[in-house]
């Protein structure tokens, strides 16, 4: 506040001294300005590093949210072994030991499934049977050597193939719920394949897409088009010892003739209403 002083007063040397009171205040008032600013400038500072530590808590907090507590698939329907041990996914999706087969019964499949599968370096047999597979995309597997794919029936000859395209070795290839062509059937005559089971659409001259099968010691096939006149080019192959054929359009007849020829090969005749799953 100014001092004001009486008129009697109003001498220079008391008009100096009240400047001076005066000057002295506006100088005192300006210094708690200063310090108030500074005051307010930390305070703002600090509001603002809070702020971000607060966003970026609740950034990760979203993400925690989304990525780990959010609904999975139950890993836990699928039964995985390790040195002939069943084991299965825990919780949190990590597994005990090492698997080396993954084998799944009437339960779903994602295609996040087949990708954690495919990321499991020890992972040498994939085996689904009675399961919806419709548009997964199994081509993901390429290091695994043994398949079995019994009763999915929603599978198409495009899924087949893209496996035989894409896996870099298959040594065992078991499926019979949908038919396979003479074309899928030279995709799967690049692999060293000595275990076969297919369903095929071939008739007597398309048997002989078989002889590229080099390796081939076991075939179970299911086909209504051959007859006995197809029967005579198993003679030939040789390291063939196991045939197992189920077909009403063969005969016991023919099945014996194939056997005085080859009476080392091993052949079972079986109608084919009596036809199991893989």
């Amino acid at each position: 506040m100014r001092l004001t002083l009486p008129l009697p007063f109003f001498h220079p040397p008391f008009l100096a001294a009240v400047r001076l009171a005066n000057i002295t205040e506006t100088l005192y008032n300006f210094a708690n300005f200063e310090l108030f600013y500074v005051r307010e400038a930390k305070m703002m500072k600090r509001v603002w590093q809070c702020s971000l530590l607060l966003l970026v808590f609740g950034l990760f907090l979203v993400l925690f949210l989304f990525f780990w507590v959010a609904p999975k698939e139950n890993l836990s329907a699928y039964i995985l072994q390790a040195q002939g041990h069943s084991i299965v996914f825990n919780e949190s999706g990590s597994i005990w030991k090492h698997p080396t087969h993954f084998s799944c019964n009437s339960k779903t499949i994602t295609q996040r499934t087949i990708r954690r599968v495919a990321n499991m370096p020890h992972i040498y047999s994939f085996e689904v049977r009675n399961t919806d597979l419709a548009d997964i995309d199994m081509s993901e597997l390429r290091e695994i050597p043994h398949w079995l794919l019994g009763g999915n029936n929603n599978l198409t000859e495009k899924q087949i193939r893209d496996i035989a395209d894409n896996v870099i070795e298959i040594q065992s290839f078991h499926i019979n719920s949908i038919p396979l062509g003479k074309e899928t059937l030279v995709a799967f005559s690049r692999h060293p394949i000595y275990q076969l089971t297919i369903r095929a659409n071939l008739n007597d001259g398309d048997l002989s897409i078989f002889g590229d099968f080099k390796q081939l010691e076991f075939l179970r096939l299911f086909s209504q088009t051959i007859t006995d006149e197809g029967l005579d080019f198993f003679v030939s192959m040789e390291h063939l010892k196991t045939l197992i054929l189920h077909s009403d359009e063969i005969s016991q007849e023919g099945i014996e003739k194939l056997q005085s020829k080859r009476p080392d090969l091993r052949i079972t005749l079986t109608p084919w209403f009596e036809t199991p799953c893989c």
